[in-house]
């Protein structure tokens, strides 16, 4: 992959505005982080807030240690670039104007609400180019020999025509496209000896929509989330967003280090987006000793610029992308801090220097698909396309 590609911001879609059933349960998952997820995809409300920090040390929410991970912390023996050996895979965001993943994204032109659902019967006489039709939805509850359509249902009664455009399952693509290998389109045997063709994007909407809305996984992250839209407020407490520090700290370790991908919020703002990050590069700007304001215990200030690399959406495809992705499927964008260092040379604290930075970071720790039935299907399914 070229890192040396212009940095920009692009479309993206949020989180949904439902509240997630799954209780986390860890103890390394905090409060005001599980939080964010009520507000998921939807602005959320805003309330006022006063700035009484003075130092830029991290706080409670902004701990490294969130990630579950032992950190590297001290600042010459982290790496200035990583990548992932796979990129993240691109998809669509699976609108909640448009039904979510009931939607027949092969027929634009169809109603996304409303259509009329087929019975066992007429599911068994239709061809496989009008099989290969239907919403990833359908798809599922036909594979598990459900013609009540549960899926279907349950997608109906989630999602609603007058939410924003931006609305969407961005908070279980994110996770599904750095957890699992990019599906490919296949056909399989369902109940009823129905063969369903399902298209790479079918099979990526049931991923994105198990962990989104079943998913027993656990989520951990760090960072605040800033509720303002434009200036005002912009440099309260609540704005200041994720520590520049920590960021440092979880960046060039998670991907400089350990490989692993995370998720950043890119927005400083009310809207809450979301995006797999798979690549970064740092450069060093300058040095200098402690200036008024830094964390306590501060010796020496860096500033650092990182350029960081992050999937997009892109609309539904029957064919799976490959890695050879360019952009709108892939984009950066580049963060300017400054570092806070100890004696010792660790990291301790850090401020941004730009308005421009991500609320929060997380990362969904996948533990194996459920024992529920349809979790057990999309199991099936995910496996096929990856023969």
């Amino acid at each position: 992959m070229d890192m040396s590609s212009p940095s920009s911001n692009s479309f993206s879609c949020k989180k949904l505005s439902i509240t997630f059933s799954q209780r986390f349960r860890s103890a390394l998952i905090w409060i005001s982080f599980a939080s964010l997820f009520e507000f998921s995809c939807a602005k959320l409300p805003s309330k006022e807030h006063q700035d009484s920090r003075v130092f830029e040390a991290w706080d409670v929410i902004n701990q490294p240690s969130r990630f579950g991970r032992q950190f590297e912390t001290r600042y010459e023996n982290l790496p200035k670039s990583g990548m992932l050996g796979t990129i993240p895979w691109s998809d669509y965001y699976w609108p909640t104007q448009r039904a979510g993943i009931a939607y027949r994204w092969q027929l634009p032109g169809s109603p996304p609400f409303g259509y009329s659902l087929y019975s066992r019967q007429n599911i068994s006489s239709m061809s496989s180019e009008q099989l290969a039709q239907l919403s990833p939805a359908e798809k599922l509850d036909i594979f598990m020999g459900r013609f009540d359509y549960p899926t279907v249902s349950s997608e109906r009664k989630r999602t609603y025509p007058g939410a924003a455009a931006w609305e969407g399952l961005c908070h279980g693509w994110a996770p599904a496209a750095l957890e699992f290998v990019e599906p490919h389109a296949v056909t399989v045997e369902g109940s009823g000896d129905v063969r369903i063709p399902f298209g790479s994007s079918d099979v990526k909407a049931i991923l994105t929509w198990y962990m989104a809305t079943r998913s027993t996984s656990i989520a951990v992250g760090l960072g605040g989330r800033c509720n303002f839209s434009g200036s005002l407020g912009m440099n309260t407490s609540a704005c200041r967003d994720a520590n520049a520090g920590a960021f440092h700290i979880v960046l060039s370790n998670m991907l400089g280090r350990a490989k692993e991908g995370f998720i950043i919020d890119v927005a400083r703002a009310a809207e809450i987006w979301n995006q797999p990050v798979y690549g970064f590069r740092s450069r060093e700007l300058s040095r200098q000793g402690a200036s008024p304001g830094a964390a306590p215990g501060t010796r020496q200030e860096i500033i650092v610029e990182s350029e960081v690399y992050y999937t997009v959406e892109v609309e539904p495809q029957w064919n799976a992308l490959g890695q050879r992705l360019e952009r709108p499927a892939v984009n950066s964008i580049v963060y300017r801090y400054r570092l806070e260092l100890d004696a010792q040379g660790q990291i301790r604290g850090g401020e941004w220097l730009q308005e421009s930075r991500p609320d929060f970071l997380w990362l969904q720790q996948h533990n194996g698909f459920s024992d529920e039935a349809n979790a057990k299907a999309i199991e099936k399914i995910f496996r096929a396309s990856t023969l």
